[in-house]
């Protein structure tokens, strides 16, 4: 993962983000989870998260021990507001 100030210089820094980390000594599914992140949000906004695996493939298998796991994740949205809006312009304020 980039450091922030890395990430600062190459994109636009979010009006909204959240992350977490784990780790575990030994990870077994029985099933193979199903996740999703979604974003929703007024007015329009731009969205993205972001994981990172150590020993931990992105398609784990049911039945797996998987050993020494590391999870990171982070999530961030931007609003994009209208500049011509007068409204939205004194909100920011």
């Amino acid at each position: 993962m980039a450091s922030p100030r890395a990430r600062r210089l190459e994109e636009p820094v979010p009006d909204v983000e959240i992350g977490g980390m784990t780790r575990a000594r030994r990870l077994r599914f029985r099933r193979v989870p199903d996740t999703d992140v979604t974003f929703e949000a007024e007015p329009e906004q731009v969205s993205d998260s972001h994981t990172e695996r150590e020993n931990l493939p992105d398609e784990a298998e049911p039945g797996v021990t998987y050993r020494d796991v590391e999870v990171r994740w982070r999530a961030g949205t931007r609003l994009v507001v209208d500049e011509g809006d007068p409204g939205e312009a004194r909100k920011r304020r």
